[in-house]
């Protein structure tokens, strides 16, 4: 048996972008910056989320550039043009608020990030 499952938290580094496939599924694509700082140091880990189905209307729909966002995946490599690509394909994206929103979002009571118990 194998499991593989990843959790992101960070803010959205730009808009979503869509892309329709010929059949009239949708792909959005966020590009997820992850800060991590320590004394003396930091690092930015950035992560290319691909969204399917109606996680992926939604992500278009309600977020932007600057959202704050906790993505559930799996990895998902590709190759391209001799290229290997590592993506984070998600099966759930929680909206905690940021960003310039596009239409307003249904009301719930999701902790901001600052608030949230992350656990790990």
């Amino acid at each position: 048996m194998s499991f593989q499952k990843v959790i992101v938290a960070g803010y959205l580094a730009k808009d979503p972008e869509v892309k329709t496939f010929e059949g009239g599924g949708q792909v959005t694509k966020l590009s997820i910056c992850v800060n991590e700082k320590w004394e003396g140091g930091e690092h930015a880990e950035w992560f290319n989320i691909d969204c399917f189905g109606k996680t992926a209307e939604n992500c278009a729909k309600y977020l932007a550039k600057g959202s704050v966002v906790i993505v559930e995946g799996t990895n998902r490599t590709t190759e391209k043009d001799g290229k290997r690509y590592t993506s984070l394909r998600a099966f759930n994206v929680r909206f905690l608020g940021g960003g310039e929103k596009k239409e307003s979002t249904p009301s719930n009571d999701e902790p901001s990030l600052e608030n949230i118990d992350i656990p790990f």
